[in-house]
C-alpha cells in the first residue's frame, strides 16, 4: 500500500485492505506508525542458518546487501515521515525506538554481539541513504562491513 500512493495510509485503508476491523488494527499496534515499524521489523534481513560459517564481514555485508533490498521506496519513505515526527508526536518517537530495537535485536542475531553504538556506526549510514532514496553502492557496504570486521573482531 506504502507504494501506491493513491491514497493516504490510515487504519481505515488497512482494514478494508485486510477484510478487518478498524478496531483489531487499533488493539494489535495502537498507531500507524506502529504499524509501519513493525512491518520493516517483519522483513526479516535473512535467516540464522544464513550467517552460519561466515565471518563478521561476511556477515555484515550480507546483512546491508538484504536490508538494503527489502526496504522499498514506499516503507523509505514512511521510515522517514516517522523519523521528521518522532521529535514532536510521542507514537512516532515510539516507533522509531521499536525500528531501532527491532534492527538492533535482527543484527545481534545476524551478526554477532555489538553494542549499541557500535550498531549505529554500521547500519546508520545505509539507513540514511535507503531514506533519503540515495544509493547504497557495493563500495560502500563494503567498506562499512570492512569496518565492522574491524570493530567486532577486536
Amino acid at each position: 500500500m506504502l507504494n501506491e500512493h493513491s491514497e493516504a495510509l490510515t487504519f481505515t485503508a488497512v482494514a478494508e485492505r485486510a477484510f478487518v476491523a478498524r478496531q483489531t488494527l487499533y488493539k494489535h499496534w495502537g498507531s500507524i506508525e506502529n504499524l509501519i515499524a513493525e512491518t520493516v521489523v517483519v522483513a526479516r534481513v535473512g535467516n540464522d542458518t544464513d550467517y552460519e560459517g561466515l565471518t563478521t564481514q561476511q556477515k555484515t555485508l550480507m546483512f546491508l546487501e538484504r536490508l538494503g533490498e527489502q526496504i522499498d521506496a514506499g516503507m523509505a519513505s514512511a521510515i522517514a515521515a516517522i523519523i521528521a515526527a518522532a521529535s514532536y508526536e510521542p507514537d512516532s518517537r515510539r516507533a522509531l525506538g521499536k525500528l531501532d530495537t527491532s534492527l538492533f535485536d535482527m543484527f545481534r542475531s545476524s551478526v554477532g554481539p555489538v553494542t549499541h553504538d557500535q550498531f549505529i556506526e554500521i547500519v546508520a549510514p545505509v539507513m540514511y541513504l535507503i531514506v533519503s532514496g540515495g544509493e547504497v553502492t557495493p563500495g560502500l557496504v563494503a567498506s562499512i562491513a570492512d569496518r565492522s570486521a574491524q570493530l567486532l573482531d577486536n
